[in-house]
């Protein structure tokens, strides 16, 4: 199956000062099976700060729609920006759980702010008032590989 994910520069059109005024979300996928139990890894920022945390929230519940969100706690309110700190075996068994649920995972979706002019893999950007859309588009379109 062929991947969905395109290689290029993010903003070689916009305006440099716009572009980091500005945030971006990405949304890559490896080759996908779409089934019932899709798999899905949300990436958002916890210890980088919470101000997101809302649109987090709405892009996981819009998410669950289209399968079971392995990392649904980066949009919940209760999380502090210190991070899952109450884990007693620390960082390492986060980061080993983490790459478990990207092994696992069908779909990456991730909440970019800040992204500079480099080359990195690509989907779609998109606004807070297009989340709905761009994600009904994106799932709709692998039902129908």
């Amino acid at each position: 199956m062929t991947s969905a994910v395109k290689r290029g520069a993010t903003s070689s059109t916009r305006d440099r000062d716009t572009q980091t005024a500005r945030e971006e979300t990405h949304l890559w996928t490896r080759s996908v099976h779409v089934h019932v139990t899709m798999k899905i890894y949300f990436c958002g920022s916890i210890r980088g700060g919470r101000d997101d945390v809302m649109l987090y929230r709405k892009i996981v519940e819009k998410l669950q729609s289209y399968g079971t969100v392995l990392t649904e706690h980066v949009s919940s309110t209760e999380l502090s920006h210190r991070g899952e700190d109450a884990s007693a075996a620390g960082d390492r068994f986060i980061h080993d759980r983490d790459v478990n649920w990207l092994r696992q995972s069908d779909v990456l979706s991730a909440m970019i702010r800040g992204a500079d002019d480099g080359e990195r893999f690509v989907v779609r950007d998109y606004g807070e008032d297009e989340v709905d859309e761009v994600l009904e588009e994106f799932f709709n379109a692998l039902k129908r590989t």
